[in-house]
């Protein structure tokens, strides 16, 4: 990763996680976790006709709880970036 890709996927993180702090973000978490729930109901109760609309369905949830966890996600990309340059640092000295 160039210095310019790791400056950016910093401000990305701060961004997300800037966003993440909101006051409205846990109403917005609330309400998707909410759609999430009851679309894993309607999964777990048989009632995707085709496999093309468990998929949909299955995927929907899968992304948006992959939203959810994107600050944590970016940050943790933040710090093992960080810890690489630090041994390739250290290992260079």
């Amino acid at each position: 990763m160039t210095d310019s890709e790791f400056r950016a996927l910093a401000e990305r993180a701060y961004a997300v996680q800037s966003l993440r702090e909101h006051p409205g973000w846990d109403v917005l978490a609330a309400e998707v976790e909410g759609r999430c729930d009851a679309k894993n109901r309607w999964l777990l109760n048989g009632n995707a006709a085709t496999l093309e609309d468990y998929r949909g369905a299955a995927g929907w949830v899968t992304g948006a709880r992959e939203v959810l966890r994107l600050a944590d996600s970016l940050t943790e990309q933040v710090e093992r970036e960080r810890e690489r340059r630090e041994h390739a640092k250290a290992a260079s000295a």
